[in-house]
């Protein structure tokens, strides 16, 4: 379901970076992690903290909190 919500808020929001894409992200990185899959974990918050940063800027404390 996380993946399909991805799709559907990258589909949306039309590749612009928005909070939506990251928690999508997020979600997808913490099932993963939860099946023990690392790889597939880093690759999911990755993305999600690369698209946190180009959001606020990499100041922001939201993006401090993903570091």
């Amino acid at each position: 379901m996380h993946t399909k919500s991805l799709e559907i808020r990258t589909r949306i929001y039309g590749g612009i970076s928005h909070p939506d894409v990251v928690a999508s992200h997020s979600n997808i990185g913490a099932v993963y992690d939860s099946q023990g899959q690392s790889e597939r974990t880093l690759e999911h918050y990755h993305k999600a903290l690369e698209i946190d940063i180009k959001i606020p800027g990499q100041d922001s404390p939201s993006v401090s909190d993903s570091k």
